[in-house]
């Protein structure tokens, strides 16, 4: 779901803080963000490195950002793509600890449920 990029086109800055107690995506202050049709980009700024993600990457930070909780980004690709929860649970949380493993996370990002 993963890799690094090759280039970034073009790119800005997404970045919301939202209410303490939940498990929500905050991108590191070094990270742009460029959302496309194939998935995101994300530019770390402090490193010079270039990471994407597909679309399922790409719609669960996207919604994160927006301020919704994980639980409730899983909750919403469970229902939407027919997956069980569990698995989207396990691939979601994955996602996002390996986010903050990169430095492009920071906060309850990588979290529980």
């Amino acid at each position: 779901m993963f890799q690094l990029a090759s280039t970034l086109i073009h790119y800005f800055r997404r970045n919301r803080r939202t209410s303490a107690g939940k498990s929500r995506a905050l991108l590191s202050r070094e990270v742009t963000t460029s959302f496309h049709e194939g998935g995101v980009v994300l530019l770390h700024i402090g490193r010079g490195l270039v990471y994407s993600a597909n679309l399922t990457g790409a719609r669960i930070l996207e919604r994160m950002m927006a301020g919704d909780t994980a639980e409730a980004v899983v909750d919403r690709i469970s229902l939407d793509c027919e997956v069980p929860r569990e698995q989207v649970a396990r691939d979601t949380f994955r996602f996002l600890n390996e986010l903050k493993t990169h430095g492009l996370l920071q906060g309850s990002g990588g979290c529980r449920i």
